[in-house]
Order: structure tokens, then sequence, then C-alpha cells
């Protein structure tokens, strides 16, 4: 699983699952859509590293949250 995705401000919107399933997401340009799931919008975030967080409860009843870094770039250089 990377820890660290990449993205340029102009990227489309990336829909974000987990699993177990049921949990909720947070951080800088996470929204929830209108068919209920969550989305990560680079265009809302704006350029810079973010943390996103999926924090959902256990069967066994526990809490835990699973952290990922987002960054964000005005583009991405091409080297030929």
């Amino acid at each position: 699983q990377p820890t660290q995705f990449n993205y340029t401000a102009t990227d489309v919107a990336v829909v974000l699952r987990a699993s177990p399933t049921g949990g909720v997401f947070s951080g800088v340009g996470v929204s929830i859509r209108g068919d209920g799931e969550y989305q990560f919008d680079p265009a809302q975030a704006g350029v810079g590293s973010f943390p996103v967080s999926y924090t959902v409860t256990l069967a066994n009843g526990c809490s835990t949250t699973i952290p990922r870094n987002f960054s964000l770039t005005t583009f991405i250089p091409v080297f030929q």
C-alpha cells in the first residue's frame, strides 16, 4: 500500500476507497460526492502536501485511523 500519492493541481478528482468499509475520510480537498462516496479533488486542495486520513470502527469496537499523504504540484516536469 502506498503512503504517498502525487497529483498535479489540474488532475481530476479521484474516488477514495478503503477496507474495511464504513469509515470516514478527512483532510484538505476531501469531500463527499452526491452518491455518498468520498473524493479527493486536487483543484480544491491546491498546491502543497496534505494529510488525508481514514477513520473506521472495527468489528471489535475499536477505532483506527490510517493516514496517507497527498502531494500536489503545479505541474509534472517532462524530461526528454
